[in-house]
């Protein structure tokens, strides 16, 4: 633990601290929290208590509060970025702070002094490497739960979960299964690899016309997907074949297919046309004698049956 400072602390996402408790109930108690959100345009700093409730603060509340700060990980420490090595990275901007994002480092660079990650959805990006390591995490954000959240768990890609074993089994030290848990998540990012490539192909295929190559990478790039091993993602013989040729129909035979389904749509709207005339006709005899006599509906259809039976409901 190290002693926090009002003037030297900044706040980082992933931070956790702790911090004294507020309000007659908790004052003089202090509790474990992690940040989880920082707002410049209010200028708050949103943390998450270990028992899962969230409380958001005042920037200069929450640094009042904080008293002790944990020691940073010792992947944190002096760390060297490594082609291969597996992070995560807090999200910058409007739209992805607060989040923490998979990635995997692919290219240090000393001569520039940056850094270059792979996300695991296939994205890139250069960091500074100053900014790189204020970013990188070694474990994920804490979710922030919301009513409109569902409790569904094991979602994500199988990069991301291979990913996720991967960190854990480094932080345990248990290289041997993270090794093949590498290889795999290596084996994953070449299909990946391979279905983006087939994608531009795709593109430029439709862009020169040339519809049956199109045809052919989309089924591959389906296959790929659907999870159909390589040697599965052969041309189908189906598409060097020439297609069939489809014999037109004779002018009779279209005439004669037009005239049933007009006939077969007339007398639908013909039958649905006397239904409907005569229940109105029924009903509006019905509510006139009711109406006329001031008797109910019940009494009124009585009457009018025991006067002259159905055909007195249509006079």
């Amino acid at each position: 633990m190290a002693d926090i400072k009002d003037e030297d602390y900044q706040p980082f996402l992933g931070d956790k601290v702790h911090m004294a408790g507020t309000g007659r109930r908790w004052t003089g108690q202090h509790f474990v929290a992690t940040v989880v959100d920082i707002r410049d345009e209010d200028v708050t700093v949103k943390v998450r208590y270990s028992d899962g409730g969230f409380k958001r603060y005042e920037r200069g509340a929450f640094l009042s509060l904080v008293k002790e700060q944990y020691s940073p990980p010792e992947t944190w420490k002096a760390f060297n970025p490594v082609v291969g090595q597996h992070v995560y990275i807090a999200g910058v901007g409007e739209w992805w702070l607060g989040q923490h994002f998979r990635a995997t480092v692919v290219e240090a660079r000393d001569s520039d002094d940056t850094v270059k990650v792979r996300y695991t959805e296939g994205g890139y990006k250069r960091f500074r490497k100053e900014e790189f390591l204020k970013l990188v995490r070694d474990e994920r954000a804490p979710e922030i739960w919301e009513e409109w959240c569902c409790g569904v768990s094991g979602g994500g890609s199988d990069m991301d979960r291979l990913h996720d074993q991967i960190m854990a089994a480094v932080k345990a030290r248990d290289f041997q299964k993270a090794k093949e848990l590498q290889a795999q998540f290596r084996e994953s990012t070449a299909e990946l690899d391979e279905v983006v490539s087939m994608r531009s192909k795709l593109v430029e295929a439709v862009n020169r016309g040339e519809y049956m190559e199109a045809h052919r990478l989309q089924e591959l790039i389906r296959s790929a997907c659907a999870g159909t091993s390589s040697e599965q993602l052969a041309v189908p013989p189906q598409l060097t074949e020439p297609a069939p040729k489809v014999a037109e129909d004779g002018l009779w035979n279209l005439c004669r297919d037009g005239a049933m389904r007009a006939l077969g749509g007339g007398t639908a709207g013909g039958i649905a046309m006397v239904l409907q005339v005569t229940s109105l006709m029924w009903l509006r005899t019905t509510m006139n004698f009711q109406y006329r006599y001031g008797i109910s509906a019940s009494k009124a259809l009585r009457t009018l049956y025991a006067d002259g039976g159905i055909a007195r409901f249509y006079r």
